[in-house]
């Protein structure tokens, strides 16, 4: 049985099989004295290498023109977002903090200011609330950043599930942990797509 949960808890869903079904998490029961929890992109899956190498890299330099320093630009977005204490930062944190070195060091970034205002203030960073921002204010910087968003969704949906596989060792460590614990998946990822990679590769048992 593999289990899948929301980041803030909500909703949950279930796997039995092929079968998935949304639960709430209050309808857990515990079949074993253990839980372990699992993020899948990132930790089961190898998935954010292609994600930022690909697509949200690559999205930042054609949004805000910057094909002049894209070598540059893309080795440190890649540092920010994986090969850092960063790590898994929130893709609007990410961008923040790339925006902010550009700014800095290549190019000013029209509007920045209020982006920043928007991250530091806002407390659920999401397409909607930064829409809902931009409406407000009609800043360019968050027009673009929420173009950037939308073309960085497209590309993620685009992605063939060939190209998200597991890590290494992934699945006899999943093995050996289900024969003595539950197992949830703990993530902000969509829950569709994480059950369609899990189940490609054969990890919901």
């Amino acid at each position: 049985m593999i289990r899948y949960g929301a980041a803030d808890g909500t909703p949950r869903y279930e796997s039995e099989g092929t079968k998935v079904a949304q639960k709430s998490l209050s309808g857990f029961c515990k079949a074993r004295d253990w839980l372990v929890c699992i993020d899948s992109d990132g930790t089961a899956m190898d998935t954010m290498t292609v994600k930022h190498q690909k697509i949200l890299g690559p999205c930042l330099i054609e949004e805000w023109n910057l094909e002049q320093w894209r070598e540059e630009i893309l080795a440190r977005w890649d540092e920010i977002n994986m090969y850092t204490s960063t790590r898994g930062i929130h893709r609007f944190q990410g961008l923040r903090r790339a925006l902010k070195e550009i700014h800095e060091k290549y190019v000013p970034i029209e509007g920045i200011e209020c982006f920043d205002h928007w991250r530091e203030t806002e407390s659920t960073l999401s397409n909607a609330t930064l829409k809902a921002a931009f409406e407000r204010s009609g800043n360019v910087c968050l027009k673009k950043a929420l173009h950037w968003a939308s073309m960085v969704n497209k590309g993620v949906e685009s992605l063939k599930i060939e190209e998200k596989q597991p890590f290494e060792g992934f699945r006899e460590a999943l093995e050996r942990a289900a024969a003595q614990a539950d197992i949830a998946v703990v993530s902000s990822a969509n829950p569709e797509a994480v059950f369609t990679e899990w189940g490609y590769y054969g990890l919901l048992f």
